[in-house]
């Protein structure tokens, strides 16, 4: 099927899909993980028991995979890998070429070959502080810098021929 910008990718019973981006760009979510390819790219999703998803790319642009811990992994072409998420921990298992991964929490790009696992933690959440108060500070003004209000009237002009003025 062709998609057009805009358009939703419709709800499938397989458990696998294969995709072909042949201009612009194309981003799209699978089981949490962030997946973005750009023209030229050429990959398969597939789901698995145990929260399992492997993704393949063939010949074409790298595929980047961003999980929900921000960690980003650069799938190259001819290459596979497995993600496992068990909810503290992200594994990355190669199973055919090389992806290159940041973590979330910085640091050198890896690589990682075939054969190669690597176990990603989940940062733990920030903890947000409780409602902060203002501390009162009383203000003293001093009695001398307070202004006292007057009354003003309306002033009448120079000339005798202003109504109103006496």
């Amino acid at each position: 099927m062709t998609l057009r910008p805009g358009d939703a990718i419709p709800s499938l019973a397989d458990l696998s899909i294969t995709f072909a981006v042949v201009d612009g760009a194309l981003e799209l979510e699978a089981s949490g993980e962030k997946i973005s390819a750009a023209g030229g790219a050429n990959f398969t999703v597939t789901s698995e028991k145990g929260g399992k998803m492997a993704i393949s790319v063939a010949e074409g642009t790298p595929v980047e995979i961003k999980d929900v811990s921000g960690n980003i992994i650069v799938l190259a072409r001819n290459s596979e890998i497995k993600i496992t998420d068990t909810g503290n921990k992200t594994k990355i298992s190669v199973q055919k070429g090389s992806a290159i991964v940041t973590t979330s929490s910085g640091g050198e790009p890896k690589t990682v070959n075939a054969g190669d696992t690597l176990k990603l933690s989940v940062p733990e959440p920030i903890p947000v502080p409780g409602p902060l108060h203002a501390a009162i500070i009383p203000v003293i003004v001093p009695e001398s810098s307070v202004i006292q209000s007057q009354i003003l009237q309306e002033s009448c002009g120079v000339s005798g021929s202003t109504p109103g003025c006496n």
